[in-house]
């Protein structure tokens, strides 16, 4: 997941770096709640690259340095962890608890990879507005992702708590 997310990221600069080349003098930079344009500006270098800038922070810290930092959790310090079933989650042996936790650190690559998603649909829509080919940013594409952040949010916590229960069972030998 964490090759897809970087995969992403190249493709959302690429795009990036290729639109700026060819922005007309006046570009949408900001939309009310309908996705319509209610401000405009000739564009600037940091505007533009502003949302490839913070999905990478985003990618980089939640799909890469934050599954990273909870595996090591899980091996060498499992009390700090925020687990479910937390007490049986620190009694599993090490190799056990690196796979309870494979969910939340899936599941945060997943959050990582629809934000960067999000923020390059609105610089798609940013593009497309800008050279008059779409009245705005349509809603549904907005929508759409923030219902599908919210929804793998609850499926990261359902599956951690699903992980640990499967490496609990396991253990002890009912599984």
């Amino acid at each position: 997941m964490a090759a897809l997310l970087v995969l992403v990221i190249a493709a959302f600069w690429a795009f990036a770096a290729t639109a700026w080349l060819g922005l007309p003098a006046k570009i949408p930079t900001h939309f009310d709640l309908g996705g319509h344009p209610d401000a405009w500006s000739e564009p600037r270098f940091v505007a533009w690259f502003l949302l490839p800038t913070l999905a990478t922070g985003v990618a980089a810290l939640l799909g890469i340095g934050l599954p990273r930092w909870i595996i090591g959790m899980a091996r060498r310090n499992s009390a700090l962890l925020n687990m479910p079933q937390k007490a049986r989650f620190q009694a599993l042996p090490e190799a056990a608890r690196v796979r309870a936790v494979s969910a939340v650190t899936a599941g945060l690559q997943r959050v990582a990879l629809l934000v960067v998603a999000l923020f390059a649909w609105v610089l798609y829509g940013t593009h497309e507005v800008a050279h008059g080919r779409w009245g705005g940013l349509p809603p549904a594409g907005l929508l759409g992702a923030l219902v599908l952040l919210v929804a793998q949010s609850l499926w990261l916590v359902a599956s951690a708590s699903r992980a640990v229960a499967r490496e609990v069972a396991a253990e002890s030998g009912c599984g």
